[in-house]
């Protein structure tokens, strides 16, 4: 209906301006932030001509790293390792 044709209007300059920023920001997030690999790809993909719709995407994609700010990936030290031996031939 009209609410759904509102989601298609393209956005001003400047909104688009600020959209792409975000998008950007949730693009270079999302290399350490591997759940928002998706979310953040598919706001880069409108970032040519987004529309009012795709501005709920970025708010959502900020609410959540809002609410959850930090990641931390722990990468153990690991044991050595069992003896590697290597046979090779003269030819």
């Amino acid at each position: 209906g009209k609410e759904e044709a509102g989601y298609k209007e393209e956005l001003q300059q400047d909104r688009s301006r600020w959209y792409r920023g975000i998008a950007a920001r949730g693009n270079y997030l999302s290399l350490d932030r591997p759940e928002l690999a998706y979310a953040s790809k598919e706001a880069s993909k409108k970032m040519s001509q987004p529309v009012k719709g795709d501005m709920r995407r970025v708010r959502r994609m900020g609410r959540y790293i809002k609410g959850s700010p930090r990641l931390v990936q722990e990468f153990p030290w690991q044991g050595g390792g069992a003896e590697l031996r290597v046979y090779t031939d003269a030819d």
